[in-house]
């Protein structure tokens, strides 16, 4: 029987940041901004060397937040691991530098977590991008370890109580890449199914994707080979299926008919068929000519 949560925990949120003083502010607002007051922000600066420390110390809520600062840059697990080691709050949730939580994100994951049976909560995503905002709501629902060793069901970001990801090691530094994944598998694992929330509350912005570290091919796709190394004791020949499907994804390859027929399965059909459908020409101009005949209307 799960332990009861107090009536309104301590939320702690952790956001690591490196040289991006101008989007850890937005980023800082959103947190501040939420209708859920018990919270915690903790900011780990993973050693900058632009102005972040001199604007947060000029920030008008800087009593309200904690700022921790690495000597040595080590990169975001480091950080994260940092924050949630000194975290004071029952439950736990972070925040990449350069997204934003929507007003309503923390009460929302609550109420759900609250049900008791849950390890971890997690949300649909608002892409904001130059032509306006896209709502990805994919996976939602409940999702146990079949799903999850698949891909990464939950998205970059989950609620859960501190104590247990504390119990699982946090996150892996080793990994270049997909650390995220990494650590809601080890989750689930030790806690049990999780669950995804159809409203959107975590905002991503697409105005500087190349500065995403998911879009560094090399480091991605190493990442994969050690989450695929890391976990081979609990991958069953369909789970390596869909983690190929993955690589070809991130690698930029093709998915020709016949490897999707082999490949292709009731746990990764959703990520299987866009690929598919960008590789065969007759599929493809079908897709481009249903894009059209939609903004059209």
């Amino acid at each position: 029987m799960p332990e009861i949560l107090a009536e309104h925990p301590l939320i702690s949120v952790y956001l690591p940041t490196r040289n991006r003083a101008a989007l850890l502010m937005r980023a800082i607002d959103s947190v501040l901004a939420q209708d859920y007051p018990h919270l915690e922000l903790i900011v780990v600066d993973d050693a900058s060397t632009d102005d972040t420390a001199a604007r947060i110390a000029a920030h008008p809520a800087r009593a309200r937040l904690r700022y921790l600062r690495q000597p040595e840059p080590g990169g975001a697990c480091a950080a994260r691991n940092r924050a949630i080691a000194d975290a004071r709050g029952a439950l736990i949730t972070g925040l990449d530098d350069d997204d934003a939580f929507l007003p309503g994100r923390l009460s929302g994951l609550l109420a759900r977590f609250a049900e008791g049976h849950w390890s971890c909560v997690s949300s649909s995503v608002r892409e904001r991008t130059p032509r306006g905002d896209i709502t990805r709501r994919v996976d939602v629902g409940r999702i146990d370890l079949e799903a999850m060793l698949h891909y990464n069901r939950l998205g970059n970001q989950v609620l859960t109580r501190t104590a247990w990801l504390r119990e699982i090691g946090g996150f892996d530094p080793a990994l270049p890449a997909l650390q995220d994944y990494d650590t809601w598998v080890r989750l689930v694992t030790a806690r049990g199914a999780a669950y995804r929330l159809r409203e959107a509350s975590y905002v991503q912005f697409k105005d500087h994707e190349l500065a995403r570290i998911s879009g560094d091919r090399t480091r991605v796709l190493e990442g994969l080979g050690r989450f695929v190394a890391k976990h081979r004791d609990q991958l069953a020949p369909r789970h390596l299926d869909s983690l190929e499907i993955l690589r070809r994804r991130l690698a930029g390859e093709t998915l020709p008919p016949g490897d999707f027929l082999r490949l292709v399965n009731r746990g990764n059909l959703k990520g299987a068929l866009p690929l598919l459908i960008n590789t065969t020409p007759t599929l493809a101009a079908l897709k481009r000519l249903l894009a059209l005949r939609y903004r059209a209307r």
